[in-house]
């Protein structure tokens, strides 16, 4: 019976939670099934990194602009007027606003690493809220997804 652990589902995960497991991995290196208590996998969030994507966010009606060919803004004259000026943008300019526009839309890349993460961390919400008969159902339901 290959790839199973023992407890008869084909996920390799246990439903004890008492008793983690170690899970081969691909590399040759083993994964606790049940992760470490408190750890999420993700970095924890530095408050550069959220000023950041603000200074971003306020940014992208500008990149919005380049990417259609024209930017607008507003100038003071020498008299203290205000007035709009259009400028064109090359298309090469362009391009690069639209590459960076969908390179933001569709966020940062997951990896099988987070995949795993989260995989792991629904396991652990499961055995939180689940008697150990009902989850094993659901995990055993669930491996089949994976097959």
């Amino acid at each position: 019976m290959s790839g199973t652990s023992g407890t008869g589902n084909k996920a390799g995960i246990s439903s004890s939670p008492e008793q983690p497991r170690l899970l081969r991995q691909a590399h040759g290196g083993a994964l606790l099934s049940g992760g470490l208590r408190g750890h999420n996998g993700s970095r924890a969030g530095r408050p550069s990194s959220a000023a950041a994507r603000l200074a971003l966010d306020e940014r992208i009606p500008l990149l919005e602009q380049i990417a259609d060919g024209e930017v607008k803004t507003v100038v003071r004259d020498a008299d203290g007027r205000e007035r709009s000026v259009v400028q064109t943008v090359p298309i090469r300019e362009r391009i690069t606003a639209i590459a960076e526009l969908g390179r933001i839309g569709m966020g940062p890349p997951v990896s099988s690493d987070d995949v795993l993460m989260r995989l792991v961390e629904q396991t652990e919400v499961l055995r939180s809220l689940l008697d150990s008969a009902t989850c094993e159902r659901v995990l055993t339901a669930l491996a089949d997804v994976w097959k």
